[in-house]
């Protein structure tokens, strides 16, 4: 099974080895290794070797430093799959799922795909998710049935039916008049189809790439050009950005104005219309606009459904820092679902940089592996050495002990908070007598604190502690 157990490097910024996993001889199923640390511990820059590296690089440049250049190879892997909850990741653009036909990069060829909030000119939004998971759903159209209780930890968990809906609208160019609600004219329709079947041979890359797509994209325009086009230009002619011109479902796939899913698919890769939006089937058969949805929900359904559609046996999948925007619960409950995504593939690898601790304790000994990444700074031209340690398994621990034992952070109290406090215990153990007039103006803004905070906190007895020490304090209650 393809699983990293260490990488070897002859230059760059890494420790040689440099730890990645330690699953038992003879695991075969997913393994995931959870990376945790500070910020500029070399998390990113690791998850963007390893894309190089699995898809057959020896060697990466960096700006200002030295090469990061492998001993060997990373081999064995069918696919990578880039997840991201940051825009700032490290990952390469290209290999986004989407409609716009362009000149491919060598990462759109590539077995690689990346499923992150940046699209392939750099802009950042909701919208770059809504189009991913659209295109994403038609590409596999085919496999839905087949995925469903993998698309299940993606759709169940926000209460919505593996059902989506496709908002369209018509290309500038088709526009009657440069009115949308003109009806298309067949002659306007021919004269495009006519442009089409001449430039088929040159047609650049389609990112919605499907088992014979260019079989079926001139199938397609022969049967448009002839006995089809009436029904084509009805089709288009009452395509409406805000009314669903097809949707798809596991068990139902709906073509409406078209016979089938592959010509709405066809009608999108020749680019006779444009994606407006998606919209989803709650519960209870409303419909919910993807433009309703958080960025939280965007960032859960492109993940885990983009790694149940995506995944493959013996597929590589990186993930950074995908705890932004998710509930804690959901946090919780994230490699859980990643690992539901995945039923059915073998072999899988997950190496995912986090900050989250409930992230962190989410791995089962015999499920993964953490390791804590530092960094040692030093003047040479190597510059910073970074490394990874692995550490105690984590799982079912607190987010406290995490945050302490492994992030440094002794507190997860608000700073200032924390800081008043310790000043009080100080100031106790400096001395009573000599302090009282400061505990007392202290005391005071932290009873102010306390008081909102949960009846069980050990803080509130804390700072009633402090006040019961405070000169004639003792002599009040002996009264009482």
């Amino acid at each position: 099974m393809p699983i990293i157990r260490e990488l070897q490097f002859t230059s760059g910024p890494f420790e040689s080895p440099l730890f990645i996993s330690n699953p038992p001889e003879g695991h075969s199923g997913t393994w995931t290794s959870v990376f945790i640390g500070v910020n500029g511990s070399g998390k990113s820059l690791l998850l963007r070797g390893l894309v190089e590296f699995a898809l057959g690089e020896d060697k990466i440049l960096y700006k200002g430093r030295a090469p990061l250049i492998l001993q060997g190879s990373v081999s064995g892997f069918s696919k990578v799959i880039a997840l991201s909850g940051t825009p700032l990741d490290r990952f390469p653009r290209g290999g986004v799922p989407g409609f716009a036909r362009k000149k491919p990069t060598r990462y759109d060829l590539a077995p690689y795909v990346y499923l992150g909030q940046r699209s392939p000119n750099g802009v950042v939004g909701a919208g770059q998710s809504e189009r991913i998971l659209a295109a994403l759903m038609l590409r596999h159209a085919r496999e839905l049935n087949d995925r469903s209780e993998q698309l299940g930890a993606a759709f169940d968990r926000l209460g919505l039916a593996q059902c989506v809906g496709y908002r369209l609208i018509r290309p500038a160019t088709l526009n009657v008049r440069g009115l949308r609600n003109h009806p298309i004219s067949e002659s306007a329709l021919t004269k495009k189809l006519e442009q089409l079947r001449a430039a088929l041979p040159e047609l650049p890359y389609s990112p919605l790439p499907f088992e014979g797509e260019e079989q079926e994209v001139r199938a397609f325009v022969e049967w448009a050009s002839g006995d089809g086009l009436p029904k084509l230009c009805k089709a288009l002619s009452e395509i409406s950005e805000r009314h669903i011109a097809f949707s798809l479902a596991p068990d139902k796939h709906n073509p409406k104005a078209l016979s089938t899913i592959t010509e709405w698919r066809c009608v999108l890769a020749l680019g006779l219309a444009e994606l407006s939006g998606i919209s989803f089937q709650s519960d209870d058969d409303t419909w919910i606009a993807g433009g309703d949805l958080s960025s939280g929900q965007w960032n859960w359904l492109t993940s885990v459904a983009g790694v149940a559609l995506e995944a493959e046996d013996n597929s590589l999948i990186l993930v950074d820092e995908p705890e932004n925007s998710l509930h804690p619960e959901w946090q919780r409950e994230f490699i859980q679902s990643l690992g539901a995504a995945l039923k059915g593939r073998r072999s899988c690898h997950i190496v995912l940089a986090t900050h989250s601790p409930l992230i962190a304790s989410g791995i089962g000994e015999m499920e993964g592996s953490v390791a804590l990444m530092s960094r040692r700074d030093q003047s040479s031209e190597r510059g910073a050495i970074m490394f990874a340690k692995q550490v105690q398994q984590t799982f079912g621990w607190s987010a406290s002990d995490v945050y302490e034992f492994y992030f440094g952070l002794l507190s997860t109290r608000a700073p200032g908070f924390s800081a008043r406090a310790d000043q009080a215990l100080g100031l106790v153990r400096e001395g009573i007598a000599g302090n009282a007039q400061q505990l007392e103006a202290l005391v005071r803004v932290l009873k102010a604190d306390v008081a909102t905070f949960p009846p069980h906190d050990p803080m509130r007895s804390v700072v009633d502690a402090i006040e019961d020490v405070l000169p004639g304090r003792s002599e009040t209650k002996s009264e009482d």
